[in-house]
């Protein structure tokens, strides 16, 4: 019998899950190079991904809005983060990011 791959699992492919499931792969990808030895991820959703709440939900994302908050430094990061994603995956002609 072949080596025993760990399998981690995720509930839920929603914003969070799909995130999660995201961050993890890669964080595998670069500690374990080979795809054969690297823990598996498997997402879970009842019906498709974003199928709940956060597929109905309508996207906008300001960076000043939280200012002076308890939440300003989450809503620099979170805007921050999405720049970031949008530059690594060709947000701009893939759908349509705005800076």
């Amino acid at each position: 019998m072949g080596s025993q791959r760990e399998t981690i699992v995720i509930i839920g492919a929603g914003v969070v899950g799909v995130s999660i499931a995201y961050f993890t792969m890669k964080r595998l990808v670069s500690e374990h190079p080979d795809p054969e030895s690297r823990p598996r991820v498997i997402l879970l959703e009842q019906c498709e991904p974003g199928c709940s709440a956060s597929g109905k939900s309508g996207g906008f994302l300001a960076r000043h809005w939280s200012d002076s908050t308890d939440t300003e430094q989450l809503a620099r990061f979170s805007y921050d983060l999405h720049a970031k994603l949008a530059e690594e995956h060709d947000g701009a002609s893939r759908w349509g990011y705005r800076p």
